[in-house]
Order: structure tokens, then sequence, then C-alpha cells
């Protein structure tokens, strides 16, 4: 028996007793490493997906600005909720004498300011007690 294989099942026999793996297709290399791998992945991960929302990014020669995280550990129904706010802000503050009737959200977030957008973004929204909201935001970069 291989060191590596007798060191995989005393791991097993100490810490993942408790937990069968779903059976996987065989791969390459010591099953037990592989089997080890694959409880250590059910002990320590969440089975909930998690998001990062960044905002107001834009590109552009003259003034380009990276985004910046605004919400980190948030959820899917958050992101969505926050997603379906933004567009009742724009539809609040839009310039209705902007060229074509579009405008840039970080030209509208710039002018009414960002707490104003935070406001109407987290309106309603439940956010989990994980996620960690960033304020205030402050863009990297050239300033005119």
């Amino acid at each position: 028996m291989c060191k590596l294989r007798s060191l995989c099942q005393e791991m097993r026999a100490e810490v993942c007793r408790r937990i069968e793996p779903a059976e996987l297709p065989p791969r390459a290399g010591c099953p037990e490493v592989h089997r080890l791998r694959r409880m250590r992945c059910q002990l320590t991960r969440s089975g909930k997906k998690y998001y990062r929302l960044t905002l107001l990014g834009r590109t552009g020669k003259k003034n380009p600005r990276m985004g910046e995280d605004f919400i980190k550990w948030a959820d899917e129904e958050s992101i969505i909720k926050i997603i379906l706010n933004t567009y009742d802000y724009v539809k609040e503050y839009i310039d209705p004498h902007a060229p074509g009737g579009k405008e840039h959200i970080g030209y509208i977030v710039d002018r009414t300011g960002f707490e104003e957008f935070k406001r109407w973004a987290l309106k309603d929204v439940q956010l989990p007690e994980k996620a960690e909201v960033m304020s205030p935001v402050y863009w990297k970069g050239i300033n005119y």
C-alpha cells in the first residue's frame, strides 16, 4: 500500500467518517485522494451561491473609471431586486434632454449623488446577514 493512500485512509477515518460522497466517475491517480478532496469540499464549501456586485465603471479616452465593489456576499434574489430598483432609479433621474434619450448611469449617479442611488438600489432588498455593503464608495482615477 502506498504511503499517500495510507495517509488518506487515516485522514478519512478521523475527519470525514460522517460523510459518504456521491459516486463520481473515476479519475487518474489515487482514488482515495480524490474521495478525500470531495469530502473536504463538502465540509468546507457552502451549498449556497454568493455574488459580488461591482458598480459604475465606464470606458472612454477622456475619463475612464474602474468599477468599485458595492456589495460582497449577496445572494441571487438580492442582486435581481437591486437591478430592478436601478431601472426605477434611471426612469426617475435620466436627463430628458439627453441625446437619443440615452445617458450612462455613471453620469446619472454623478449628478444625483451616490447616496441617492444607494437609497433607490437597496429599497425593499433583504440582504443576507453575511452581505457587506460598502459605504461610501470612492472611485479611483483622474477627477477633473
